[in-house]
């Protein structure tokens, strides 16, 4: 469901953008019992030396991905899981190796 949005998602960055990395977690976040999911990816816009990363949490509303939240973080981070409605995190400084 989540990868089938990808387009949509690209399309609202702007005209030639492309995706360039993308992790995608599943897990129950509202207590629903239906797979939520969080996706964190990276994608260019204006040239190859232009990449932004974002971070988006989606809930599986009805069958249909539904943005309930998202941001650019200025840091580095990895999911390491989402459980009991909770996204764990590994965080980390842009510019480090972890």
């Amino acid at each position: 469901m989540f990868i089938d949005y990808l387009p949509t998602l690209l399309k609202s960055k702007g005209e030639g953008s492309e995706i360039s990395n993308y992790k995608i977690h599943l897990g129950d976040l509202n207590n629903d019992g239906k797979e939520d999911a969080v996706l964190l990816f990276s994608y260019r816009h204006g040239g190859p030396s232009l990449t932004y990363e974002e971070f988006a949490v989606y809930l599986n509303i009805n069958g249909q991905p539904k943005v309930v939240s998202g941001f650019e973080p200025n840091f580095r981070m990895n999911v390491l899981g989402i459980k009991n409605g909770l996204i764990k995190l590994r965080l980390g400084m842009l510019g480090t190796r972890r």
